[in-house]
């Protein structure tokens, strides 16, 4: 990937937005951390890990595709200082750089932003090639997001991108995880194996799109 615009090529977007679930026609909405009982942010972590790499395994790399990483944070036109702190947390946690590029900006039109600070706000992209082995290192940075735990990436987004079957994979944090596609036959089998796992909350939107193929609810 080189610039954006195969990003609204395939996708149809100009950028991604933070909830996929509601911005495609096509998802899923999973949930990853357990409700059922008080846990500690550390098993909190643990449980949420461990459930995203058995989706994002047999979602992403059943077939070995080249898939990409698309990462994205908000500042001024101008790259600024934060970016430098973000590549440095993936320096720290060994992610291999030699791929990463800067791929663009898309301006967020913030009247708010523009009147306060006499500028607008953008949001930065880079992409980065993603190895099967490298794989814990990205859900490791999703889902620190918002939690006690080093190192992490505060500001940035992290979606997972299969470019030839047009799936896109995001964890928004460690209660949750989007993943959508442009046809609906990609996530089908998905909407079936893990249906125990998909967000109730969003059960309307998922059954609307699936569930006229007949299932076995699956005990996981």
């Amino acid at each position: 990937m080189t610039n954006l615009s195969e990003l609204y090529e395939i996708f149809g977007k100009r950028e991604l937005a933070p909830s996929l679930f509601y911005d495609f026609e096509y998802g899923l909405r999973f949930e990853l951390e357990d409700t059922s009982f008080y846990k500690n942010n550390i098993s909190r972590f643990i449980h949420a890990f461990e459930r995203a790499k058995i989706i994002i395994n047999d979602i992403l790399f059943q077939n070995n595709n080249n898939i990409i990483i698309l990462i994205s944070n908000f500042g001024l036109s101008r790259r600024e200082e934060r970016n430098k702190k973000f590549i440095k947390t993936l320096t720290q946690v060994e992610l291999p750089l030699s791929t990463l590029k800067y791929i663009g900006k898309v301006e967020q039109n913030n009247k708010t932003h523009i009147k306060e600070f006499g500028e607008d706000l953008f949001q930065h992209w880079y992409c980065l090639d993603l190895h099967k082995k490298y794989t814990d290192t990205i859900l490791w940075l999703s889902l620190t997001k918002y939690m006690p735990i080093s190192p992490k990436l505060t500001h940035e987004n992290i979606y997972i991108v299969d470019f030839n079957r047009k799936i896109i994979c995001h964890i928004y944090d460690y209660r949750g995880m989007d993943v959508i596609a442009i046809q609906s036959d990609e996530l089908l089998p998905f909407y079936s194996k893990f249906d125990n796992w998909l967000f109730n909350y969003d059960r309307e939107k998922m059954d609307a799109n699936f569930s006229s193929v007949p299932f076995s609810r699956p005990i996981i």
